[in-house]
Order: structure tokens, then sequence, then C-alpha cells
């Protein structure tokens, strides 16, 4: 937050007509600065609405800032950048910078100059092949990322692109240019910049079409309102709104016809600039009059009449208070909405407040944050704008529209979703085999020997025939009969059964015999069994 800075010595104006335009010297000679601090006005994630000004009649310039209540704020860091002069500012929420058209530089000619909103300092636009010479009005349209104002000393209308990367001037054929000055404001719809100027003596409300076509003449019964010091278009009513040096609002329809003024009273002190809120129906200026007074440096109407008020700031210096320029936080006007297919869900943006760059209020989300609910919890990592859903229940997205002023959500209707139950999948039989001990069977010679198989089904379904065979090597063959095939007619799922082959021993064998078995309609399995046969012992002979 920004202190108030002081002045040794009171602030005295002189103003002197130049070609019917307002010029301000600063006579006071000592002026001393006390304090000057940054301002940056940050997001934030609560409802916010700042009014930005330039101080004219600060030498040199200064931009200041404010809670549209008066509260808080103070001046924007100008990063050492000196001008001078100012005549009108708009605002570019791309880049989050304000313009503002100075008169007076170091280059005598004047300059179209930038300054951060953030308080990270402040420039000057160049654009090769674009004049300014003592500019006055200025206006933006963020869509097509163009500049445009006004060149007060050639009677000229001037445009440049943001990006610096060139400009020029606008044919001006049908328009009247005589005493062209002051203030500008666009209509983006329609592609028109109007302004002020005089024709046959009188003063006209003229326009120039930006694609270069030319320009015409809106309004030419506007000599009661003065000079104009301010304008500004509402695309909503469609009506281009004119603040007159004679304390009166009025207002033409963009496609002609002008409204009865509406006399501010008190709220207005020799007012310059204008801001219009289509959505709150409200006008705003800067009482230049009112000097360094913070008291009722801004004054504010009902765009249709009535309801009118002032604004004084209260941390933030005050000098000839002009061109206010209204951010604000978003605003959502229409919650998103969830389509669905099948388990694929997609959230819109939804609708949103909007930026009216003519109006110099500005509100639109420059950027969208997701968050996918489920039975009203946030679902983690679910943060794009479609989701896949994984579990049954009631789905909802909440969208975040975020600008550098603030941020609002809006969440979406729930939609519910149902994920069909998967079937416990059946594992077919699976019959492994290994020998029911390791140990080799031990029988006598000429005697059976009884060899057990483990017979195992690991799967999810019964076996089919399962045949149990020996197969005995040629070694193995001296000592036993080969054995007769045993079959299994089924194994239940998961269930065990032991197969029992009969190995006959020869009278002759004697010691450890090994063979493989082969078990059909089994998977895997150990195959080597172990046979130990003891030799008979002989009779004995009895000695006679």
């Amino acid at each position: 937050m920004c202190k108030a800075f002081e002045r040794n010595s009171d602030l005295k104006l002189l103003v002197e007509p130049l070609g019917g335009r307002r010029r301000a010297a600063l006579i006071a000679a000592a002026v001393t600065f006390a304090t000057l601090a940054l301002l940056a006005i940050a997001a934030r994630a609560h409802a916010s609405e700042t009014i930005y000004w330039d101080n004219y009649s600060d030498n040199p310039a200064t931009i200041g800032a404010a809670n549209i209540d008066g509260t808080g704020g103070g001046l924007l860091n100008l990063g050492g950048l000196a001008f001078e002069t100012t005549e009108g500012m708009t605002y570019d929420p791309v880049t989050n910078r304000l313009y503002i058209a100075a008169e007076d530089s170091a280059t005598g000619d004047g300059e179209i100059v930038y300054v951060n909103v953030d308080g990270s300092g402040a420039g000057v636009l160049f654009a090769p092949g674009a004049e300014a010479a003592a500019p006055e009005g200025i206006a933006l349209d963020p869509s097509t990322r163009k500049i445009y104002w006004i060149n007060t000393k050639t009677d000229t209308i001037s445009w440049a692109r943001l990006d610096g990367s060139g400009g020029g001037n606008l044919p001006t054929t049908g328009a009247a240019t005589e005493n062209i000055g002051y203030r500008l404001t666009i209509d983006p719809a329609s592609g028109r910049l109007y302004f002020s100027a005089q024709q046959g003596g009188k003063y006209v409300i003229s326009y120039v079409n930006v694609n270069g076509t030319g320009g015409g003449v809106l309004a030419a019964a506007v000599d009661s309102l003065g000079r104009l010091n301010g304008l500004a278009t509402d695309p909503v009513s469609g009506q281009l709104y004119l603040l007159g040096s004679s304390g009166t609002l009025a207002s033409v329809g963009l496609n002609g016809g002008i409204v009865a003024p509406v006399a501010l009273g008190s709220a207005f002190d020799e007012g310059y600039g204008l801001a219009i809120d289509p959505v709150l129906q409200k006008a705003y200026w800067g009482n230049y009059g009112q000097g360094k007074t913070q008291t009722n440096a801004f004054g504010f109407v009902a765009s249709s009449g009535g309801g009118e008020g002032t604004i004084s700031p209260t941390t933030t210096p005050v000098y000839g208070a002009q061109d206010p320029v209204i951010l604000k936080s978003p605003t959502g006007v229409g919650a998103p909405q969830v389509t669905q297919s099948g388990t694929a869900l997609s959230c819109s943006q939804g609708s949103w407040s909007a930026d009216y760059p003519g109006g110099n209020v500005f509100s639109a989300p420059v950027s969208y944050a997701y968050q996918w609910l489920l039975n009203g919890g946030p679902v983690s990592g679910a943060t794009a704008s479609s989701y896949t859903a994984t579990a049954t229940g009631s789905y909802a997205c909440t969208v975040t529209g975020s600008n550098p002023s603030g941020s609002a959500s809006q969440t979406s209707a729930a939609v519910s979703v149902t994920i069909a139950a998967l079937p416990v999948p059946v594992t077919p039989s699976s019959v492994t085999f290994v020998p029911a001990s390791k140990k080799a069977v031990r029988t006598k010679a000429g005697k059976v020997a009884i060899v057990p198989i483990k017979l195992t089904n690991g799967g999810g379904t019964a076996s089919g025939v399962v045949k149990v065979c020996g197969k005995l090597t040629k070694k193995a063959k001296k000592g036993l009969v080969a054995p007769k095939c045993v079959s299994v007619a089924s194994i239940p799922a998961g269930g065990t059964v032991t197969a029992k082959l009969r190995v006959k021993t020869r009278k002759t064998a004697k010691g450890l015999y090994k063979f493989p078995v082969v078990v059909s309609g089994a998977t895997t399995g150990s195959t080597t069994v172990k046979v130990k046969v003891i030799p008979a012992k002989g009779k004995k002979k009895h000695h006679r």
C-alpha cells in the first residue's frame, strides 16, 4: 500500500485555451516528494473493483488507484518514466497495462506511454509509421491488438500495433476533423472510433472506421453540451455517452439520434474522461476542477439520470483527477454445464462478465481453472475441462474465472453416472502336479511300489480327465515293470487329488531307480519320481 506524498506548497493551476483545448502549467516552484511507494494491485480470490486515473496536474504526471469506494490504493510505480499533460487513458486486459496519451514529453511532441498495473514499471510505445503529435484521447481494441489516438497538432488519428511492429494514420475522408481533440472512444463491434470536432463552427460527433474506409458525422446537435470532455460507448444499450463541459451527460444512439442531456449537479466539477459500466448502468468521470483535493475527486450518476454521487480517495494523492478506468474481478452470469456420453464428461466454460473497451470498464476473466466434484467433494487430480468417471455417483464441475483484479467460481448442475459392476473373472482349470513326497518310495524286490502324484487345480473351473503315466528309462526297466496309467475323471476348481501309480519291482531289483511321470491334462509340474528297492534275503540252508 502506498502512502500519500506531500507537497511543500499549494498547487496553483493556470488554464489556458489553445485552439479550444485545455493546457495547465504548474506555477508552484518548490515541489518535493516525501514518500512514493510502489503499488501492486494483485489478483484476489474475492470480488473487487478498482478505479484508476491520471493526475493531470501533477508534474511529472502520476497514475493513481483506489477501491471504488475510495479506500486503499496508492500511486502506480512508473519506474522513473517522466511524462505530463495526460489527456486520455485506457487499459489492455491481455498485458494488464494502462495506456496513456501524454501531450508533452522529453521530445516535445508527446508520446504514448504504458504503465504496468502490477507495479513493475512503465514504458513508451514505439511503432514505426505511427506519429505522436500532441496526442489526446486514446482507445484500444484488445481483440485486434491495436491502439488509436488523436494527434491534435496535425488533426489526424493514428494507430499502432501493441507489439510495436508498425502503425500509421487512418483515412478520415467524410469525417469532421476541424479542431479535433480531447477524447476518443471505440465501438469494437462496428469498428468505429468516435470523437468530437467542429464543423461550420459547431461541435459535432464524428467517426472514422478502423478498416481505413473513411468516416462521417454521427450527430451535429451537440453544441448545447459545450466542449465534450468525455466519450464512452455502451454496446449493451447501443449508446454513445457524451460528457459535456456544461456539466451534463447525454447519449447518442450508435446509429444516430441524440437523447436529452441530464444535469449532473454538484457531482460534477469540470469533469474529464468518462467510464460507462453497462451492468451497473453507471457513468463515472474525474472531477479535474477539484485540483489536489481528494474529496469528491470523482463523480458518478446513473447512465439514465439520477442517483448521482462522488468518490473521495482516502490514501491516494489526487492532482486534477481525470480519465477513470475501472477494473473489476470477474462475475459469473451463467453456470457451466456438464455434457455426458456414458462415463465421458465435459464441462463448458460458463458465462462471465465482459470487458467494455469503449466504456473503460473491464471485468472479463483472462484464465479459467476447472475442478470436478464427486458427490460434492473434489476429485483429486481432476482439473481439466473433461473427465472420465471411474465410480458411480453424482458429478459436477466448478469453473473459476480469474483476472488481475480477482477471481470468482461457478458450479454446474450435477449429473448421475452409474458404473456397471465388472463380472468376477473366472479362470480356466490349471492343473499342476508334483510327487506327493520328495523322498524315494521304498519297497522290497518283487513287491509293488505305490508312487503317489499330487494333482492340484489352481483354476476357477473343474478340470477334464487327467491321466498319469510313468515312463521308465532304460536303466529303470532293469529293476521295474512299467506301471499302468492312472486316470482321474475331474479335479474340482481349487481342489487337490492324489493319483497312485502301482509300480511292480523285479525280484532281481536293488538300489535306486528314477523315471519321469507324464500327466496329460495338466499344465505344469515336476516329472521325476524315485523308487528304492531293497533286495530280498535268501533262504537259510539247513545242515544235515
